[in-house]
């Protein structure tokens, strides 16, 4: 079966005002912390994120650094529902400018369509209530049957 792939975009919000904080282990030059937090994606992709960060924060740097694992549930250019793992996003943050980029991979199907996505997120700023505000693009994988 033959795939291609179709270019995406969209907008996202991470929830900051509902964050689950699990533990923090302060470090000689920080902190790494972990938590459960959503992200909900609107766009060419739609749904939300379960975000499983592991942040690890260098004061002496102004840096912080997310790794970890995500699930994503919902649908990719009216795909039929799908959830997506991705165990190898990074983002990246400058604490002193609040500048914002990271790398998603959503290549790890546990249920629905067969796809597979790459994508590239950058900050845009805060809403009123503290939350993160971003973009996204990047390309989507669909087997030859599921798009044109």
């Amino acid at each position: 079966m033959k795939a291609h792939y179709i270019k995406v975009e969209g907008t996202a919000i991470h929830y900051f005002d509902n964050v689950i904080l699990h533990n923090t282990l302060f470090t000689e030059v920080g902190k790494i912390t972990k938590s459960t937090e959503t992200i909900d994606l609107n766009g060419d992709i739609i749904g939300r994120i379960l975000y499983h960060p592991t942040s690890t924060y260098d004061f002496n740097k102004g840096t912080l650094v997310n790794s970890g694992i995500q699930v994503f549930s919902g649908t990719i250019l009216d795909s039929e529902p799908t959830m997506i793992v991705d165990n190898r996003f990074r983002f990246e943050v400058n604490l002193n400018t609040g500048e914002t980029y990271g790398k998603v991979f959503l290549t790890r199907r546990i249920a629905g369509s067969m796809l597979k996505c790459e994508l590239e997120v950058t900050g845009t700023g805060l809403d009123e209530r503290g939350n993160a505000l971003a973009q996204y693009t990047g390309h989507c994988k669909f087997p030859q049957n599921e798009k044109s």
